[in-house]
């Protein structure tokens, strides 16, 4: 299975914010997540928190969520499976 990781401009926008360590934190907790997904797919998402749906929509469930960096940094982020293509991605808002 292939890892994709995307940003959005306000991701960089906000990673840029950071300190230096802060950065190096985000980045590195970011590709732990990322490389273990492929083999540990029910540990990483019980690091990660889902963000409710405001409504519910038919049963569906969000592919937002948060992952805890340190006691004060949190990225949001979506999971999104792809099995036709054997890949995820996640997308860093």
């Amino acid at each position: 299975m292939d890892v994709l990781i995307e940003s959005t401009r306000r991701f960089e926008k906000d990673l840029a914010k950071l300190s230096e360590d802060e950065k190096a934190t985000v980045i590195q907790k970011i590709n732990d997540r990322a490389s273990l997904f492929p083999t540990q797919k029910a540990d990483v998402y019980r690091k990660l928190r889902r963000l409710p749906l405001l409504s519910d929509i038919n049963g569906y469930e969000s592919s937002l969520y948060t992952l805890r960096v340190s006691q004060k940094l949190r990225v949001i982020l979506a999971v999104d499976e792809d099995p036709i293509f054997g890949q995820v991605i996640f997308t860093l808002f």
